[in-house]
């Protein structure tokens, strides 16, 4: 150990004048061929060892541009600055540097290693590529490399790395990643993998590596526990997809615990504290169970889940939101095409009070539950649209007046509301906007007679009644003047 940190001490005295050099040459010349220098330095057992120091990248033949004489057999270090080229030829720069311990490839136009490391430098130790724009290599890069303990690939370009690539290498003990442009897919869900778990466990600054797409600037572990719960939880629901489709900061929404903005200290807690800083964001996935024959809402749900696509289905009941505490994280619920017919039940509900989206076009509505969402919308700091459009709407004087003055009251609410419309039964109202209607419209009386049975009996009564009526006052004066009887009275025994 003592040894090891001589020559690095050594090494960095080297490196910090070589940079300082570097700058003055690039200050003073355009030329960016490549030239390097050689740095002598004595093992604690007396031995030699040899530190290369090169400028945008390696020379054709070492012999060139080299400054001292010595042998590449002796070289133990290899530093390049400012790489040049687009490519790496690992195979070609190292085949005559059989004794390389230590490589390291700082800034430059880097993008991609071509060949894998050659077994003639199976010497090395650590390898160190940073802050270059590396973004491919081939397969089993490193796999020929069995003393490589230390793995450097920090602040590059790189989107993806084969776990398997790394495990191909015996001793690798410590791997750095961090700062790079990682995909956040299934193809990244091995640093969430038990099966993986002795590699993950090598990769020294796991909780610095950040998502770049999607979700740029999330921590990649928290993504990928997520997703790979969610990938599992999933195969519950068996004919339903699942998709992660975001990440927030749910300390960067909400600020410190009480809202407020966080203090400088908060601030750099989290910055110390990766694991802490990750449980403080939020995912949101999207289930979508559209077409797939549902006649009840499903039971379970993923956790995370706050799109709820259940379109095209035969639901009818939606007695689940009222009781089923999977759907308390559900904010947007699609509905649409199926065949519910009331949302009265949802009246005083968690999951009324907290939703944001609710779509309900295509149903078998008549008529609708204004009281349930008058209760809520006034205090209601989450919803944003519903969808009531296509539905069987009846329009009459005892329902459409209070359901019109919903509509008028929530434009910004009621997306399609221009959609709500009286149904084929309502006879002219038919195809109407129902905020449209004008109550003279709504209620007015029928503008033909209309004569019922018990009108007609009515009718008959009545005259009867006056006939018996005029019977009675011709008998009377007929008995006042003559004194004579009404025939009836003879036909009584």
């Amino acid at each position: 150990m003592w040894m090891e940190n001589f020559l690095i001490v050594s090494v960095l005295i080297s490196l910090s004048t070589w940079k300082l050099a570097c700058k003055a040459h690039e200050e003073t010349t355009t030329d960016s061929s490549p030239e390097c220098k050689s740095v002598a330095g004595v093992m604690p057992d007396g031995n030699q060892t040899r530190e290369l120091v090169c400028l945008h990248g390696l020379p054709y033949s070492f012999t060139e541009g080299i400054s001292g004489s010595f042998g590449l057999e002796t070289v133990s270090g290899l530093t390049v600055l400012n790489w040049r080229d687009e490519e790496f030829d690992a195979a070609r720069a190292l085949g005559g540097l059989p004794e390389l311990r230590r490589l390291s490839i700082l800034n430059g136009n880097l993008q991609r290693i071509v060949t894998p490391f050659p077994e003639d430098a199976r010497l090395l130790e650590v390898v160190e590529i940073s802050g270059t724009s590396l973004r491919a290599m081939p397969e089993f890069t490193f796999a020929g490399l069995p003393e490589l303990r230390t793995l450097d690939l920090r602040n590059n370009a790189l989107g993806y790395l084969d776990p398997d690539d790394l495990i191909a290498v015996p001793k690798l003990r410590d791997v750095y990643l961090a700062g790079n442009q990682w995909t956040c897919n299934e193809n990244s869900v091995w640093l969430v993998n038990s099966s993986y778990g002795s590699l993950v466990e090598r990769v020294v600054d796991r909780d610095e590596m950040r998502c770049w797409s999607p979700f740029k600037g999330k921590p990649l572990l928290f993504v990928m526990e997520v997703m790979q719960r969610l990938q599992d939880e999933c195969q519950q629901l068996v004919v339903c997809d699942c998709e992660l489709v975001y990440v927030v900061n749910s300390a960067t929404l909400g600020g410190g615990s009480n809202g407020s903005p966080m203090s400088q200290q908060q601030q750099t807690q989290q910055q110390t504290s990766p694991r802490q800083h990750q449980r403080q964001f939020m995912a949101f996935a999207t289930v979508n169970c559209s077409h797939r024959g549902f006649t009840d809402m499903p039971a379970f749900l993923p956790a995370n889940t706050t799109t709820l696509h259940l379109e095209g289905n035969q639901i009818s009941d939606l007695t689940p939101l009222k009781i089923n505490p999977v759907y308390k994280s559900v904010i947007d619920l699609y509905l649409d095409d199926n065949e519910v017919e009331c949302v009265g039940l949802l009246d005083g509900t968690f999951w009324l009070e907290h939703f944001r989206l609710l779509s309900l076009r295509g149903n078998k509505m008549t008529d609708f539950a204004t009281y349930a969402l008058e209760n809520v919308l006034p205090h209601s700091q989450t919803a944003a649209s519903l969808y009531l459009g296509n539905n069987p709407w009846r329009c009459d004087c005892q329902i459409t007046p209070g359901f019109q003055e919903f509509l008028i009251k929530y434009p910004y609410l009621i997306k399609d509301v221009s959609e709500v419309k009286c149904s084929p039964e309502n006879g002219d109202y038919f195809n109407r906007q129902i905020r449209e209607l004008t109550r003279t419209e709504i209620c007015a009386p029928p503008a033909e007679l209309e004569i019922y049975p018990l009108d007609i009996l009515n009718i008959i009564l009545a005259i009867i009644i006056i006939w018996i009526l005029v019977k009675f006052t011709y008998d009377y004066y007929v008995f006042k003047n003559t004194g004579k009887l009404p025939r009836i009275v003879h036909l009584i025994p």
